[in-house]
């Protein structure tokens, strides 16, 4: 009885910590498509949908299988009122391995349309590589739970063990997966030579930096700024002026007007 229960609430965490982690994955699908100019952020939103109807509803009816709800973990040697567990678990099985391989390859194109540099683009095949070997252990996952609920024994809680360790491989990748992207502050950080999801340089039009002269600098130390129009110094006016000298005079000059009759 005590194996039953924990079956049971094994497979009500692991359906909410696989739709869970479906979700996160989706969000960061959604910030990607949201620049996609084709169909791409429907599809997502509707897998989203998708995956959050099939949670409920796999959750629901693991809960209220059996009527009352002690049957499921009560060994009895008469009929009890429960629906057929195997074939639950075995659709349930292939709807969430059908859902992993939509969520890994639907968003291929859509990433591959993008310019990226190199290392981004390597950093995203990685994570279609592991999305890939989510979905293979989910294959796994799926094929023993169908030899467990189809065994001659029927001896559930002594094959439950084998699908335990493909389920956990399952979940563990699809978690590395979808916290991938939130690993760029760390590996900045500690691992600075891993130039993972780095912005590369902006280019310059020119391949080598052009030496500033000798009179730029002179300019620039003398408080002006080089331009580029026909005057070749502006004053820079965020420098205040120079104080003038203590023995300094003032000169006066008269100016006479000039006559339009002559000088």
């Amino acid at each position: 009885m005590l194996s039953l229960q924990v079956g049971l609430a094994e497979q009500i965490l692991f359906a909410l910590a696989t739709g869970f982690t479906k979700l996160s994955i989706l969000a960061l699908l959604s910030r990607v498509a949201a620049c996609s100019r084709g169909r791409t952020k429907h599809v997502v939103f509707v897998l989203s949908g998708v995956v959050t109807l099939d949670t409920i509803v796999f959750v629901l009816v693991t809960i209220f299988q059996c009527s009352p709800i002690s049957d499921i973990w009560t060994v009895a040697l008469g009929p009890q009122r429960c629906i057929n567990q195997g074939l639950h678990v075995i659709v349930a099985s292939i709807i969430n391995t059908i859902l992993d391989f939509l969520i890994v390859f639907v968003p291929v194109k859509m990433v591959l349309g993008i310019q990226l540099p190199l290392p981004q683009r390597l950093t995203i095949l990685l994570l279609f590589a592991g999305g890939l070997l989510v979905c293979i252990a989910g294959s796994v996952r799926t094929y023993l739970t169908w030899v467990m609920v189809t065994s001659p024994d029927g001896d559930i809680t002594w094959r439950l063990y084998d699908t335990r360790f493909p389920g956990a491989v399952e979940l563990f990748l699809g978690i590395i997966c979808a916290s991938a992207a939130a690993t760029k502050p760390f590996f900045a950080r500690y691992f600075p030579r891993l130039r993972i999801l780095e912005k590369p340089p902006a280019a310059d039009s020119d391949s080598k930096p052009n030496r500033p002269s000798h009179q730029a600098n002179k300019s620039q130390q003398s408080g002006y700024l080089p331009t580029n129009d026909k005057n070749q110094f502006l004053p820079n006016l965020n420098k205040p002026l120079p104080s003038p000298p203590t023995n300094a005079g003032v000169t006066r000059h008269d100016v006479q007007p000039i006559h339009p009759g002559g000088i």
